[in-house]
């Protein structure tokens, strides 16, 4: 069901974390070509500041007491600036965390299938198995706890190097003990490429109505072409209307969001527009026909970026509207540079508007019907409990 997209060019919205992905280095790029070359600008002014960085960063190689990586150095300085942006989605990303991040956006990794927790007395416990993963096929379960890999105690160790010990292991056979119900157990696993499952999908039938439901959890590379494969088939199933729940997901791949939009829209709508300083440009979807059933979304705080373009596409092209509490409110976009030593930073380099122009940074978008998520739902997210999904089957019920 899933194809992995071949793409140069990585392009995305996030909350905490990104909006539109690229590899080519800029800011980076920019000064170094000036040290390696050019000795003159129209600029004079960004000369001044462009010889400051060169000037100390020559006298810390020559006048240090040590040897000075001069990788390492250039990584911090950058690490500096992009700190010094006050700008909460401009960050420096380390490898492991630069690893980790792109796994997740690209929908998939070299692994085993699980994703670990440590807690405070050492204990490093999985807190989920992915289906159809080596893991799961092993027989690995949510809440084993990890006692070693190849026979090297995990205990106490920080998650980040158990991940970097299974990604960099050559031979990607591992025998891992691990404690259930306080009986200790053994399972042989070998490592294979791992598909994130971004989107799952269900047919809710109610009072003769035949309601799809899909949710998105976050929009990583591979999401637009899970979220067409439930589409169809819930389409297939004759559903007469659709639910669409983004709650909690932070965003992702641009791309991924504006495919996910054009399965809904014909080209001739907007589905949101760029702002970089005075210039405004309206992106199109793709699509071949608008979709003519009641849609429903669902929303909370954690709702945001790439979300939040999918709820104003929908929203200002169609009827759809919004259930649950209002969103996040993140509405600039990045850029991700890579430095070629396997640390990243991004960097904010435009807004991002609905079709229809209204920019929600630091405002979100507020709900058609309000409702609040119970504490019970909170503590236990079951169907039975889910008040704001049972408010958009209501009102799907009684349109």
């Amino acid at each position: 069901m899933t194809q992995k997209y071949k793409k140069t060019k990585k392009s995305s919205f996030g909350i905490f974390e990104v909006s539109i992905l690229i590899t080519m280095t800029c800011l980076l790029s920019l000064a170094f070509g000036y040290y390696l070359g050019h000795k003159t600008t129209k600029n004079q002014k960004n000369d001044i500041y462009i010889e400051k960085f060169k000037t100390n960063y020559q006298y810390i190689l020559d006048n240090y007491y040590k040897e000075v990586d001069k990788s390492t150095l250039i990584d911090s300085a950058v690490r500096g600036m992009v700190e010094s942006l006050d700008d909460d989605f401009s960050t420096y990303l380390d490898q492991s965390t630069s690893n980790t991040f792109d796994a997740t956006l690209e929908g998939s990794y070299e692994g085993l299938g699980i994703s670990i927790v440590g807690d405070t007395e050492g204990n490093i416990t999985i807190a989920r198995v992915f289906e159809n993963s080596p893991a799961s096929k092993a027989g690995l379960k949510e809440g084993d706890i990890l006692l070693s890999i190849n026979d090297t105690k995990t205990t106490n160790m920080a998650t980040t190097d158990i991940t970097d010990m299974i990604k960099k292991d050559k031979k990607g056979t591992f025998k891992i003990d691990f404690r259930r119900n306080n009986e200790e157990m053994t399972a042989e696993i070998k490592k294979e490429n791992i598909t994130i499952q971004s989107v799952s999908s269900k047919m809710i039938e109610q009072n003769n109505k035949k309601i799809g439901y899909i949710s998105i959890n976050i929009f990583a590379l591979n999401t637009g072409d899970q979220f067409k494969a439930a589409l169809k088939d819930l389409e297939k199933q004759k559903m007469d209307s659709l639910i669409i729940d983004v709650r909690d997901n932070g965003g992702g791949h641009l791309l991924s969001t504006a495919e996910v939009i054009s399965s809904l829209l014909d080209k001739s709508k907007v589905i949101y527009q760029t702002e970089l300083k005075e210039t405004k440009t309206k992106v199109y979807s793709t699509g071949k026909v608008t979709k003519k059933y009641p849609i429903v979304i669902l929303s909370n705080q954690g709702t945001a970026s790439g979300s939040e373009v999918l709820i104003g596409a929908l929203t200002e092209n169609t009827n759809a509207i919004t259930v649950g509490t209002t969103t996040y409110g993140k509405g600039t976009v990045q850029e991700l540079v890579s430095l070629g030593t396997g640390n990243e930073y991004k960097v904010t380099v435009k807004k991002w508007l609905t079709p229809k122009g209204t920019w929600v940074n630091e405002k979100g978008i507020k709900p058609t019907i309000e409702v609040e998520a119970t504490d019970a739902y909170k503590e236990n997210q079951t169907e039975e409990n889910d008040t704001q999904l049972k408010a958009a089957i209501d009102y799907i019920q009684n349109k």
